[in-house]
C-alpha cells in the first residue's frame, strides 16, 4: 500500500508506475462495489448539532442516539415484525456500511451523522450516486496520505486493494 500511495499524483489524480499511468475509475468503482452512479449528487446539509442528531436518529432508526453503541442497540431494539421495524434495521445496515466500507475514518468506529438525512427515503437511496463520491474520497484520502505529516490513511481502501488485486498482475 505504501508503494502505491508514494506513485500517487495528486495533480491528475493517477498512479504513476513503470508501466505507465493508471487510474481507478468510476467504472472501477461501481463493477467492485455496485454501487449506483446515479445523477443526484450525495450532497446535503451539514448540521452536526446535538438536537440535529436526535432527529436524524428518530425519523430513521426510531430510537434516539446513545453514548453507547448506537448502532447495534438500533439493530437489536426491536424484532423485525413490522414494515417500519424492517426499514429501521435496513436503514442502519446502510448506515453501518456508509460509515466502514465506503466512507471511513481513522478511527473506524464513529459514522458520521452527515449521511443521515439521505437514508430517510428508501425510494431515493439507489438513486445518489455513492459510487462517485466513494471515488471522490477515495482519492482525497490517496492526497492526504502524502503530507508529511500522515502517520495513518483513512478512506475506502478495500477498493484501492481490491483494484489492485484486480488491474496489476
Amino acid at each position: 500500500m505504501t508503494t502505491l500511495v508514494d506513485r500517487w499524483w495528486p495533480e491528475t489524480h493517477t498512479f504513476y508506475l513503470p508501466v505507465g499511468e493508471c487510474i481507478i475509475t468510476l467504472q472501477d468503482v461501481a463493477h467492485i462495489y455496485d454501487l449506483s452512479t446515479g445523477d443526484r449528487a450525495v450532497r446535503g446539509r451539514t448540521d452536526s448539532s446535538f438536537v440535529h442528531l436526535i432527529d436524524e436518529c428518530m425519523t430513521n432508526f426510531g430510537i434516539p442516539p446513545s453514548k453507547n453503541d448506537h448502532i447495534r442497540q438500533i439493530r437489536y431494539a426491536e424484532a423485525l415484525g413490522t414494515i417500519e421495524s424492517v426499514q429501521h434495521y435496513v436503514r442502519c445496515h446502510i448506515f453501518y456500511l456508509i460509515g466502514t466500507t465506503l466512507f471511513p475514518d481513522k478511527s473506524t468506529s464513529m459514522v458520521n451523522c452527515k449521511y443521515l438525512p439521505l437514508l430517510r427515503n428508501f425510494l431515493e437511496i439507489r438513486s445518489y450516486s455513492w459510487g462517485s463520491t466513494c471515488l471522490t474520497y477515495l482519492y482525497k484520502s490517496l492526497c492526504r496520505a502524502l503530507c508529511y505529516d500522515t502517520k495513518e490513511m483513512d478512506g475506502p481502501l478495500v477498493l484501492l486493494h481490491v483494484w489492485t488485486w484486480e488491474r496489476m498482475p
